[in-house]
């Protein structure tokens, strides 16, 4: 058999020689998170959906990942690399063609500014350019402009030699023609190390953990099977370009373990709501006999509890806070 052969050149890792490649270990800890209805790395949220290959609508097809925060509707785009390199040297074309995709993500016209986010995961890369390429990321997060960015660099500027050199090396890659645009790719990238999945590894045995909590009964051990099917759907899934709901992902896990059932918190609900009503029944609503409604200021919490998930009201002692705060939570029970 010629040097040349296919045999000889792929990796038995790749073909599933020595089990599952890092790409599945990757996205079954997103699947992970999508059956616990749980948050995971990358992006704040719920996750909702996790797909592979979606090289027809993303440009970063590896993984694409949706998730649902108090906002709404979010996006992560990630490339897989097991090893990867941080420069923009000509034959590094791994880490060339990871931020090529990154900017046609930025360009999608579905792309949502300040909300969606693209970038890599990796299990091996240097940790120096790994850190510096993480502080252009937070220094992008915490300027409000790309001048304040800019100065960073600057000579007196907080940038050390390693983070001025990797921004100029960088620049022609995220093709930003100002300090503006330069700001809001990193704004939107995402560089993350996961390692540990493999076995006996930390990252998987907390993982494993959390699943445990969603086995039903005394099944012990069965935690760990779980994860390992979820290593094998993502596996069979690449090849097929799937995209997992927790619904059907659900389905495919049938056979496995017995999951518990959601749990209800009906009776959790009603003991809040007759201790609500105990408590509203203390607060008097009149002044000397009269009664004063404060529609402004109820129209004022709900506007804000529509963008916040807790709002503080504040003022003088006496001056009426509890009286608007039970005048709103009548409002509000005879909506719901």
């Amino acid at each position: 058999m010629t040097a040349g052969s296919k045999s000889q050149s792929t990796s038995t890792e790749l073909t599933g020689g020595a089990g599952f490649n890092y790409e599945d270990l990757v996205v079954a800890y997103y699947l992970a998170a999508l059956l616990l209805e749980g948050h995971a790395a990358g992006c704040t949220g719920v996750v909702r959906s996790v797909a592979v290959q979606q090289a027809a609508d993303h440009p970063m097809d590896d993984l694409v990942v949706e998730l649902a925060d108090e906002i709404g509707r979010r996006v992560l785009a990630l490339q897989i690399k097991r090893s990867l390199r941080l420069t923009a040297a000509t034959s590094n074309t791994d880490f060339l063609n990871t931020m090529a995709a990154a900017a046609a993500t930025r360009r999608l016209p579905t792309f949502q500014v300040g909300r969606d986010a693209y970038g890599f995961v990796t299990e091996h890369v240097a940790v120096q350019s790994y850190r510096s390429i993480n502080r252009l990321i937070d220094w992008a997060h915490a300027d409000f402009c790309g001048k304040d960015y800019a100065r960073r660099f600057e000579a007196g500027g907080g940038a050390a030699a390693a983070e001025r050199e990797m921004r100029k090396d960088f620049r022609s890659l995220t093709e930003a023609q100002t300090d503006d645009e330069e700001v809001a790719f990193y704004q939107h990238l995402v560089a993350l190390r996961i390692d540990g999945l493999g076995e006996g590894g930390l990252n998987r045995g907390a993982v494993v953990t959390q699943l445990q909590g969603l086995i039903a009964g005394d099944q012990g051990g069965l935690a760990e099977l779980l994860f390992d099917r979820l290593c094998r759907i993502a596996s069979d899934g690449a090849g097929q370009a799937r995209k997992w709901t927790r619904s059907t992902l659900v389905q495919q896990l049938r056979g496995v373990a017995s999951l518990r059932c959601a749990p209800s918190y009906v009776a959790d609900l009603d003991l809040v709501q007759r201790f609500s009503s105990e408590g509203m029944v203390d607060i008097l609503e009149t002044i000397g006999g009269c009664h004063v409604e404060r529609p402004n200021v109820c129209e004022k919490i709900d506007a804000y509890l529509e963008k916040f998930r807790l709002v503080n009201l504040t003022g003088l002692p006496g001056c009426g806070k509890s009286v608007a705060l039970k005048q709103f939570a009548k409002g509000a029970s005879v909506v719901v």
